[in-house]
């Protein structure tokens, strides 16, 4: 076995581990609920013949309220294994130690092999990550599409390959059918390749830029383009999904706050257990039932007892949402910054919101400490890697799909609301933009050591 072999091998087996310990001690991944239950329930359709439908009964309608990638792949999955949830977390384990490979491969494109593998397996052993694996969610699915994406693209610049830009195509058309957040990364990265044969050809713009771009989006398209037809033909919308303008809602209902609420907002957004503490008696969780998630939970109920269809009901969503933001257009643009913080934080490791622990530890802040020191942990992260995106000049074209993916997905979670489990798919990334300062202090550390020697040789 060569060195490589032992190299992949040894991250898989250890990633793999990494999520089958996470399914073995957290058993809130058995349970469907939350947005496992509609997960749950379309996989079930789909196995028993009744099409992309989220209904519990007849005449089961189809719906475009979820992305198809996840739903597909878990009926596949209960047809294979009876309907069996721990075959989806199994997968789910593989799915996690495969992204790791990956994650490696993009960090071995950056730096030596010694420094990648290291920073691969601090990816591997990062809490937030793993824990997801045991649970009925897209997130890990998604950050999996998403490496393979940024891969290709990397490989793309590196190579001067046009056919990887096809393949690159490819994995953010499924990775958008996955999680539809991705949908107008194609204009980030139609700008990256400009940037990149611009610093290439020394032109503002080059017929191999253009003809790139082109592959892309006929990659892109072939996958999505099926899809966003099939949407247009049954409800009259050529979208990937309908929860848009709800999330946007969501976000922009929050002109409304009034100044106190808007402290208790700001608190919240630092830590959820530390708003519940500072406000007794208020409900801070991300549920419908939560303080800052009434109105749309309201609204909901209140187009379900008008009879509004999904469409018409995000039609709805769509004019109030235009109307608050027109309303108080500064005050929209300034609570961004509330939801960078709430996005860039890591504190959201599944297991430590497991009642039972939650009750275990009750009389003790073990659990806060270590939901504060991750959210902390995430924030610091965010920052070191804007630091050093703000400062490297070098690495700025090789490594443009990275720094595309964390501008991209810090531009969109600044316009909607947003919570710490959103940012799973960019914590690679920034692991990546940790590794270059980590390795020129390294460096530093061990010049100045081999001259101390030589000095007292």
């Amino acid at each position: 076995m060569n060195n490589n072999a032992k190299i992949y091998g040894s991250i898989f087996i250890i990633a793999f581990l990494a999520g089958a310990f996470f399914i073995a001690i957290d058993p809130g991944g058995r349970e469907i609920k939350g947005d496992a239950i509609i997960y749950y329930r379309i996989a079930d359709n789909i196995l028993n013949g009744h099409g992309f439908s989220d209904a519990k009964e007849s005449p089961y309608k189809p719906t475009m309220s979820r992305e198809p990638i996840y739903p597909f792949l878990i009926s596949f999955l209960f047809f294979l294994f009876k309907k069996s949830v721990l075959s989806v977390q199994i997968t789910q384990a593989v799915l996690y130690a495969l992204m790791c490979l990956v994650v490696f491969r993009i960090y071995r494109m950056c730096f030596d092999e010694k420094i990648a593998f290291a920073g691969a397996i601090f990816f591997v052993f990062f809490p937030t990550i793993p824990s997801y694996v045991p649970y009925l969610f897209t997130e890990l699915l998604f950050a999996f599409l998403l490496a393979l994406t940024v891969l290709a693209f990397m490989e793309a610049f590196k190579y001067n390959k046009l056919r990887n830009f096809f393949y690159a195509g490819i994995g953010m058309g499924v990775a958008t059918l996955c999680k539809a957040v991705l949908m107008f990364f194609f204009i980030f990265a139609a700008m990256a390749i400009f940037l990149y044969y611009r610093e290439k050809s020394k032109k503002i713009l080059s017929f191999r830029a253009v003809w790139a771009v082109l592959i892309l989006l006929s990659g892109y398209s072939s996958v999505v383009a099926p899809w966003v037809l099939r949407n247009e033909v049954i409800f009259g919308k050529p979208a990937i999904t309908l929860r848009g303008y709800s999330t946007m809602y969501t976000r922009a209902v929050k002109v409304n706050l009034s100044r106190k609420e808007l402290k208790m907002y700001a608190i919240y957004c630092f830590s959820e257990h530390l708003a519940s503490r500072v406000y007794p008696g208020n409900d801070f969780s991300s549920t419908g039932k939560g303080y800052f998630y009434q109105p749309v939970s309201s609204n909901n109920r209140e187009f379900a007892a008008l009879g509004l269809s999904s469409e018409e009901a995000d039609n709805k969503f769509k004019e109030e949402t235009l109307f608050l933001i027109q309303r108080h257009p500064i005050k929209f643009i300034n609570m961004g910054f509330f939801e960078l913080i709430k996005f860039n934080s890591f504190a959201q490791v599944l297991l430590l919101n497991d009642k039972k622990l939650e009750k275990y530890f009750h009389s003790s802040h073990f659990l806060s400490a270590i939901r504060g020191f991750l959210k902390a942990l995430g924030i610091i992260m965010a920052i070191i890697s804007f630091c050093v995106i703000a400062s490297i000049r070098r690495y700025n074209y090789s490594w443009l799909p990275a720094i595309c993916v964390i501008l991209y997905f810090n531009s969109v979670h600044f316009f909607l609301d947003s919570v710490p489990r959103y940012a799973l798919p960019i914590i690679p990334y920034y692991i990546l933009f940790l590794i270059q300062p980590a390795k020129v202090i390294y460096d530093r550390f061990i010049l100045t050591s081999n001259t101390a020697v030589r000095a007292d040789v």
